[in-house]
């Protein structure tokens, strides 16, 4: 890992702002495209293309973790302040996650939420599974084990997260744990990224990570990764349909481990392509596209509340229809994805050139949420009025 820690590789970033932005189109088509474009197989080969992107997302996870193990474990395993450092981070990331789904931002009528509102405040999404994950690959990473052991460690834990799935939600053993630790089990409606087999992503990009950096020649290292993987993703989408797969139609699709590696394969071909293609990121373009993914965070979080609350559930709610035609939804995801870039860029800014000034926004605005939230009024939608009378 010594080269991790003297370079940055911009093909990390690159493919970061990549999954981010890709996110965006991923969820825009899942809320609003109509019934009747959700087959076809152009909606069947984008819906395919569009489950890697949480892959990524999480994968690249995985290869930050790997990077910053490789440049501060020392300073981890003497709890130094960068561990403190980290620990806060990851606070604010698990609390920014759970934020996203609560059932009101306003702790009276918090308290007296639903059942069916609680559940889904304690789903796992992809945030949560990517601080669980790293709490994990944390806690490994303070072992008095060298970096070898660890990656092998690594490797292990993909594996089992990816066979352990199946059995788990078949035989409902999830049910036995209360909340917020059944969702990190559970499958899909209860938890739509549950750790279990989520994590596997993220310690898949980390194992990855560690040898690819630990590779004296990288380019040979790429070029192997990306034939290897590319056949598996021939070899296991040709599995589904050969009979010799344990699972078959939907279920393969949800639980098959097979399945599970098809995407990690994808997500380190991907990996291996803009490695050996990182030559060519040079222009406006790819700054963009790197500044976006060096703040992916603030996208991924920009992102959905414009999509699921903003454009779903309040004031563009009555100005954009539910269900939109194939043009609505380029229009819809174009619209996004500038408002989040320019967003994006303007962040990356301020923290390069004012990090100081960056530090006291983060703390202003998350005290302003926190006032709101232990001091709002029991019945938020009072005030929602007060912005959109239409509501009425």
């Amino acid at each position: 890992m010594k080269q991790a820690s003297s370079l940055r590789f911009v093909f990390i970033d690159i493919m970061r702002g990549i999954a981010a932005l890709w996110m965006i189109e991923t969820h825009v088509l899942n809320e609003f495209i109509k019934p009747e474009y959700r087959e076809g197989w152009f909606y069947d080969a984008l819906n395919i293309s569009n489950g890697f992107v949480s892959v990524g997302f999480i994968f690249c996870a995985g290869v930050g973790f790997m990077i910053a193990a490789g440049r501060k474990r020392d300073e981890y395993q003497s709890f130094a302040p960068s561990l403190w450092l980290y620990l806060r981070r990851l606070l604010y990331i698990l609390t920014a996650a759970y934020l996203l789904d609560t059932p009101s931002m306003a702790l009276r009528h918090f308290m007296e939420a639903t059942p069916d509102e609680m559940a889904i405040f304690y789903r796992c999404d992809v945030l949560h599974s990517i601080v669980f994950s790293s709490l994990t690959a944390l806690a490994i990473a303070l072992l008095p084990i060298s970096m070898k052991t660890m990656r092998g460690l690594f490797v292990a834990i993909t594996i089992l997260f990816f066979f352990a799935a199946a059995p788990i939600w078949q035989t409902e053993i999830y049910t036995l744990l209360p909340n917020p630790f059944m969702t990190l089990l559970a499958p899909v409606p209860i938890s739509p990224f549950p750790f279990v087999p989520w994590g596997g992503y993220f310690f898949g990009g980390a194992a990855l990570a560690g040898y690819f950096f630990e590779a004296k020649d990288k380019q040979r290292f790429a070029i192997i990764i990306s034939s290897v993987t590319l056949f598996l993703c021939f070899f296991l989408f040709t599995l589904k349909n050969t009979g010799l797969s344990a699972f078959e139609g939907k279920k393969w699709w949800t639980m098959a481990p097979e399945y599970f590696i098809f995407r990690l394969s994808g997500a380190s071909l991907f990996f291996s392509l803009l490695f050996l293609g990182e030559r060519w990121f040079t222009g406006r373009f790819a700054d963009i596209v790197r500044r976006c993914g060096q703040e992916s965070l603030f996208i991924y979080i920009l992102q959905g509340i414009l999509i699921f609350t903003v454009m779903r559930d309040w004031s563009l709610r009555f100005i954009i229809e539910r269900q939109q035609e194939p043009s609505g939804i380029i229009v819809l995801t174009l619209a996004v994805t500038a408002i989040c870039v320019i967003g994006a860029l303007l962040w990356n800014l301020v923290k390069r050139h004012k990090p100081q000034q960056a530090k006291y926004l983060l703390w202003t605005f998350g005290a302003a949420v926190m006032t709101w939230f232990f001091f709002a009024p029991k019945n938020p939608e009072l005030i929602k009025l007060w912005f959109f009378p239409e509501a009425k």
